[in-house]
């Protein structure tokens, strides 16, 4: 929690919002191999959560190959209409029917490496894993106030827990 509330990613993301975020989901997610027959967030699609959104990306473990699942996005000129809205989560095939798949775009990096990026606006896929390895993600989501879909992110702050506590903490 006190990651996600970071003041530079609190001002940088209430900038791009244009009002103070919610902090709506935190997930660690640790993705491993698969046979290469993609399913849900491996498969294209866009998060429908909010009409802005904004989601912070911190690897916990080095991406730094095509193997080691990096997050992959198409640049919105890459993307010649927008695609149809069901299913949501498209394969290669389908996404070659309106998109230029050869502009797609890898965030590579080290452990520690962070970005954020909108994924609502943008088609997104990740955690192709091909090789024996795995990848471990930190991901926190931000909406609006009043997102399409609204989510109880179920983090409770105690009577003795503030975020100038937690600020301290993190220290």
């Amino acid at each position: 929690v006190a990651h996600a509330l970071t003041p530079a990613v609190i001002e940088t993301v209430t900038a791009y919002l244009g009002e103070v975020p919610f902090l709506s989901r935190l997930e660690l997610v640790v993705s491993r191999p698969s046979d290469g027959s993609w399913k849900v967030s491996q498969l294209w699609h866009r998060d429908y959560n909010d009409r802005r959104m904004v989601k912070i990306f911190s690897y916990l473990s080095d991406v730094e190959t095509e193997a080691q699942g990096p997050f992959t996005f198409l640049p919105a000129g890459a993307v010649s209409r927008n695609g149809p809205m069901f299913p949501i989560h498209k394969s290669d095939s389908q996404m070659e029917s309106f998109s230029n798949l050869t502009a797609k775009k890898q965030v590579l990096g080290r452990r520690g490496t962070s970005f954020l990026i909108d994924t609502h606006r943008c088609y997104h896929c990740g955690s192709r894993i091909l090789d024996g390895s795995y990848r471990i993600a930190f991901i926190a989501t931000y909406t609006t106030s009043s997102p399409y879909y609204p989510y109880d992110n179920e983090i409770r702050l105690n009577g003795s827990t503030s975020l100038e506590r937690l600020q301290i903490l993190r220290n």
